[in-house]
């Protein structure tokens, strides 16, 4: 069985930067145990998990929220230095 990532889902917050230009941020909840964990998923399950946790998110920060897909292209091996 292979568990290769295809895709990869990212909820991402839209709003101004400081000289008012569009920008984008990945969206991220704190965890029971503080730590930030990014919205993010690579299946369908962990998406509609998280789908609930970025409507929060909108809801509660008034800002735009939305879901981008990435999809596997190419892929550039990194291997150790010496």
């Amino acid at each position: 069985m292979t568990l290769a990532v295809k895709r990869l889902w990212v909820f991402v917050a839209v709003g101004q930067d400081k000289d008012g230009k569009m920008a984008e941020g990945l969206c991220a909840f704190r965890a029971a145990d503080g730590t930030w964990m990014p919205l993010l998923a690579s299946d369908k399950t962990r998406l509609t998990q998280l789908r609930p946790i970025a409507q929060d998110i909108a809801n509660a920060s008034g800002q735009e929220i939305k879901l981008v897909e990435f999809k596997r292209v190419r892929e550039s091996p990194l291997r150790r230095e010496h």
